[in-house]
């Protein structure tokens, strides 16, 4: 739920690649 484009990110929230 971070405005960064961290790894972590993606685990909150799916990157729109997929």
């Amino acid at each position: 739920a971070h405005n960064f484009p961290l790894p972590l990110a993606a685990v909150e929230a799916p990157s729109p690649n997929g």
